[in-house]
């Protein structure tokens, strides 16, 4: 995994933690690594738009590291919010997400 999606996730995760989410927090890592070696988790392919509108956009996440692909969607979304007073972007396999509010809240904590 790129250094900089490694440091995105160990921070999520960390955070998670502090925040008095220990199940979304660094006991993930023994699952995810898991899943790398059994490949459900893919770090070979990035995650890709697959369809972009003005308002809205698909990501197709390519079975990777699942924090990864929604720090690129929330991102894409806030962007697009800004330009156009919305922004909606669904994913698509993408590996675990973290849905817990220590990951996305609003504003968006800087990873």
């Amino acid at each position: 995994m790129p250094p900089d999606d490694a440091t995105l996730v160990a921070k999520l995760l960390v955070k998670a933690d502090l925040r008095g989410y220990p199940g979304h927090g660094v006991t993930r890592v023994a699952p995810y690594l898991g899943w790398i070696q059994d490949g459900t988790i893919k770090l070979e392919e990035k995650p890709k738009i697959l369809r972009e509108r003005k308002l809205t956009a698909v990501i197709d996440g390519n079975h990777y590291i699942g924090q990864v692909v929604a720090h690129a969607g929330m991102s894409l979304a806030i962007k697009k919010a800004k330009e156009h007073g919305a922004g909606i972007v669904t994913l698509r396999r993408a590996s675990h997400t973290d849905g817990s509010p220590t990951t996305w809240r609003w504003p968006p904590m800087p990873a």
